[in-house]
């Protein structure tokens, strides 16, 4: 150990500013701590209305796909809307051995795959129009 007395000013300020951000950080710790409490109440009333907007969808759903199967319309009550739309499912392992003996790729590209397959007639392909209903992010009244 040296003497003291002889140690740099910067040694002295670092100490200082060791000790002034341990107080900081732990103050902050305890804010945030203080903080999160404060809005529990808040974040599960957020949590239930997000649940209960879900909720509704799932509700929705059914009543605007009989809508639009009723009356072929896609611009519902709200701006609620139909989209149609291609669903693609496929064993990955043979894609995977498909795309491996066509020298295509080293590994699946799902995406790559997903555009070129609809085309290739393939036998463990399934492609299928679906219908998606839409909610719109600002409501029309």
């Amino acid at each position: 150990m040296g003497d003291e007395s002889k140690k740099p000013t910067e040694v002295l300020d670092l100490r200082a500013a060791i000790t002034v951000h341990d107080g900081a950080k732990a103050a902050l710790s305890q804010r945030r701590i203080d903080f999160e409490e404060s809005i529990t109440t808040d974040v599960a009333y957020v949590k239930g209305l997000a649940a209960r907007i879900d909720e509704l969808k799932d509700k929705i759903r059914p009543l605007a796909i009989a809508e639009y199967q009723a009356t072929t319309h896609k611009k519902m009550w709200g701006g609620i809307g139909i989209q149609k739309k291609s669903s693609m499912t496929f064993d990955a392992a043979k894609a995977l051995a498909f795309a491996k003996e066509k020298d295509m790729f080293l590994k699946l590209d799902d995406e790559a795959f997903k555009k070129v397959a609809p085309e290739l007639g393939l036998d463990f392909v399934k492609v299928e129009k679906v219908t998606a209903v839409t909610f719109p992010k600002e409501w029309k009244s």
